[in-house]
């Protein structure tokens, strides 16, 4: 979508939702890496000698630790570019109106 004619700035109100995209998504692997953790413990200890059910469990704790060790580092990537956003707009916006003309509605 281009921007409106006489717009010259981005509208301030979507410049973090990459930040937030990002940030949701390393919780969500995180999340993810939790049910891998569960599930695969309880598939090994429940597999009862079938040797897929064995299998599939012993995958998701390999996957395990690196969908989590992803999350962490989507999560902090996603928090600390949010925080450097937050903290551009402040000093960008300091002296003006928060929100002016620009701003879509």
């Amino acid at each position: 979508m281009s921007q409106p004619e006489g717009s010259q700035t981005p509208n301030p109100e979507r410049r973090s939702d990459a930040a937030i995209l990002c940030l949701l998504i390393g919780a969500a692997m995180i999340g993810l890496a939790w049910l891998l953790g569960v599930g695969g413990v309880m598939a090994l200890a429940l597999s009862g000698g079938v040797d897929g059910a064995a299998a599939g469990g012993l995958a998701s704790l390999i996957i395990l630790p690196l969908t989590a060790v992803a999350g962490f580092i989507l999560c902090v990537i996603g928090g600390v570019w949010l925080f450097v956003q937050v903290v551009a707009d402040s000093r960008e916006h300091a002296g003006r109106e928060r929100y002016g003309r620009d701003v879509e509605r």
